[in-house]
């Protein structure tokens, strides 16, 4: 897991990052905010950990651009202050912050929020792709129909033409029709071997819960 750790602090960002490497997170570390976005673009992250009270650029400044960029979802920023003051940490969170540490912080402390957010993350990822097989599997199931019935009308029409004469275009058209049946078939078994899989992750999640 790769972190980009926002400090103005060296002592205290060598800190960090000696501690999250010995959870086993990749930590990259910037001074200012000034190259967080050229560096969320050039690499991936998985999490931001980003200093709130910031020389130039202030840790809501950066936040700011991150969120112009990556929604809560895509890309979780911790913010660490030293603020308690529950209005300023609700805006932050009103502005995108998945959450907050306050100092003074403890490597042990810093790793939870750290994982606890990596999580939600991957969860969600694996949530919106099962929602996307079930967009999918709700168009094939509608493909299915809507191509199927005129295809089989198709075919009657031309098996009843051919009984009557050998009309070599009307065989070459059976023969491409039949071919698009053959492959909404496999369509429809994809979407049937989909089916199966949702099914058994949703019985393997409610057993889980249970």
């Amino acid at each position: 897991m790769n972190i980009l750790l926002v400090d103005d602090d060296q002592d205290i960002a060598d800190h960090i990052v000696l501690g999250l490497n010995g959870f086993g997170y990749n930590v990259d570390h910037v001074l200012s905010g000034e190259r967080v976005l050229e560096l969320i673009k050039k690499n991936t992250y998985d999490l931001v950990l980003l200093d709130w009270n910031m020389p130039g650029m202030t840790g809501l400044d950066v936040l700011a651009e991150i969120r112009d960029s990556y929604l809560p979802s895509e890309l979780p920023v911790i913010m660490v202050t030293s603020m308690n003051e529950t209005e300023k940490i609700v805006y932050a969170l009103d502005q995108g912050c998945n959450d907050y540490i306050t100092k003074p912080i403890t490597i042990e402390t810093v790793a939870a929020r750290v994982k606890t957010q990596i999580t939600l993350q991957k969860l969600h990822e694996q949530h919106t792709a099962k929602n996307k097989l079930e967009v999918i599997n709700e168009v094939v199931t509608t493909l299915n129909h809507e191509i199927n019935n005129p295809l089989f009308i198709a075919l009657n029409h031309i098996r009843k033409a051919n009984r009557r004469a050998d009309y070599t275009q009307l065989e070459k058209a059976e023969n491409a029709l039949v071919r698009i049946t053959n492959i909404v078939k496999q369509i429809s078994d994809l979407n049937t071997q989909s089916k199966k899989i949702l099914k058994k992750d949703k019985v393997a999640h409610f057993n889980k819960t249970a």
